[in-house]
């Protein structure tokens, strides 16, 4: 899955999920977050958001990489409706999110988002502030 994923393999990308199905895989976390990762690479959102809607247990990684797979391929708006659906949030969460703002040219929201990240007890790293710097 890594390897098409690294290689935007949609095509050979669709043959290991329909293996990874028939095996039974496809019901774990860790190998739907590949997935998910995967399609968002490949620019084919609606297969990486029909892992995601049927993965059983996500976690905060899967939701991270779902919206990151939004932000890659330049939908904001989804990328917004999934953090704003988000039961957990961490550092990446907001950054990508901070991130996105800022290169979308919406500094303003980029810099209302970092202190609402601060606000709600998140510790920014080096990436986050790379991010609000580029929105100023």
């Amino acid at each position: 899955v890594r390897r098409c994923s690294n290689a935007n393999a949609l095509s050979e990308g669709k043959h290991v999920h329909a293996h990874i199905i028939r095996r039974g895989y496809d019901r774990y976390t860790f190998i739907g977050n590949l997935l998910i990762q995967m399609y968002g690479n490949c620019g084919s959102l609606e297969h990486a958001r029909s892992v995601f809607d049927n993965l059983g247990q996500r976690n905060v990684h899967s939701w991270n990489i779902m919206l990151a797979a939004y932000v890659r391929n330049g939908r904001l708006e989804d990328a917004i409706n999934v953090f704003d659906e988000m039961p957990r949030r961490n550092v990446v969460s907001w950054t990508t999110v901070i991130a996105a703002y800022a290169q979308s040219s919406n500094g303003e929201k980029a810099l209302e988002m970092f202190r609402q990240m601060q606000s709600q007890g998140i510790k920014p790293n080096r990436i986050t502030f790379i991010s609000v710097l580029d929105a100023c």
